[in-house]
């Protein structure tokens, strides 16, 4: 009943967004950017620390135009430490930025589809790894250091309706970290995973799973619905032992209200490495004093013998 009223809630969210202009979706952007900020105070306090990252939390979607459903995708999912998104649409000379993430992108070049990207929480320690577009897929992948486990790699994969899967780029993440885990839209369709039929990059992928290069989570829940039609195209892939760890494995209601694609969030079991704090002191550059400031340094040059000779830099305390 819960699960219920949560998607209930969001679907009223997202026909709430539809009508807002662009002033009204500035404001409310601002009124989430200040929510998140307040909630990761709270959050990351040194007494709670502990307690909130016994697990990484990763959502997965195929938005459609990541500035376009931004709103949209702040409200519902930026509790999450890990979002990856396939289609974001973005154009490589614009910015584009999250509160409270590290972006990693992969933008389509000289079409304005496609491309992915990985947001990920500024307080966890990672790197990217691997960004790049092979065979019509685009890929973006980066490692996190954990507290009591290996690195490991978590991958955004998009693969588009025309392309094939390539197996090779599966081999090459693997070779780089075997704990790895990969997630995205691959455009696969297995009959026995939750779609009517398997289609190429079905059986390329069934390929793949008998190989052992990867697993994929025991879930054959539908990720992308329109009208009559439902399949299972957004995947959960990962080696073991790491795909142990994997629960909470769950599908939302889709992003804006013509996107068919829905929304795969699950957690992994693990802790997180945070990154180490920064030794400097914060400065209140407002809060000094210039006027009494300016009037001691002026002392001070008074007092300067101009017909020093400074040959050494011993001879500036002297």
């Amino acid at each position: 009943m819960q699960h219920q009223y949560n998607h209930l809630s969001q679907r009223m969210i997202v026909l709430k967004i539809q009508h807002l202009n662009q002033k009204q979706k500035q404001e409310l952007l601002k009124e989430i950017d200040h929510s998140i900020v307040h909630s990761n105070r709270q959050q990351w306090t040194p007494k709670i620390a502990k307690q909130t990252r016994s697990m990484i939390n990763i959502c997965h979607i195929n938005i459609n135009s990541i500035t376009k459903h931004k709103i949209e995708l702040l409200v519902r999912f930026s509790k999450y430490d890990v979002i990856s998104v396939n289609e974001t649409n973005l154009k490589s000379e614009r910015p584009f930025s999250l509160l409270g993430y590290n972006i990693f992108r992969n933008d389509r070049v000289g079409k304005h589809d496609g491309g992915v990207s990985l947001a990920v929480k500024e307080h966890i320690k990672c790197r990217e790894i691997i960004n790049k577009t092979t065979h019509k897929s685009e890929i973006i992948a980066v490692q996190i250091e954990m507290l009591s486990y290996k690195s490991i790699l978590i991958s955004s994969i998009y693969v588009a309706p025309t392309a094939k899967i390539d197996i090779n780029i599966f081999q090459e993440l693997y070779n780089i970290n075997d704990n790895c885990i990969i997630v995205g839209d691959l455009n696969a369709t297995l009959s026995e995973m939750g779609s009517k039929k398997t289609n190429a990059r079905g059986k390329q992928l069934q390929e793949l799973l008998n190989e052992g290069l990867a697993e994929c989570v025991d879930d054959d829940s539908p990720t992308f619905e329109i009208n009559d039609y439902e399949a299972k195209l957004d995947w959960i892939l990962g080696s073991q032992p790491l795909l142990s760890f994997i629960t909470n494995v769950e599908t939302h209601p889709t992003i804006g209200t013509i996107n068919g694609h829905k929304p795969l969030t699950f957690d992994i079991t693990l802790e997180a490495e945070p990154k180490s704090t920064s030794p400097r002191l914060p400065l209140n550059f407002k809060e000094a004093k210039w006027t009494k400031f300016r009037s001691k340094l002026d002392q001070q040059l008074i007092l300067w013998n101009y017909d020093l000779s400074l040959n050494s830099p011993l001879d500036i305390i002297r």
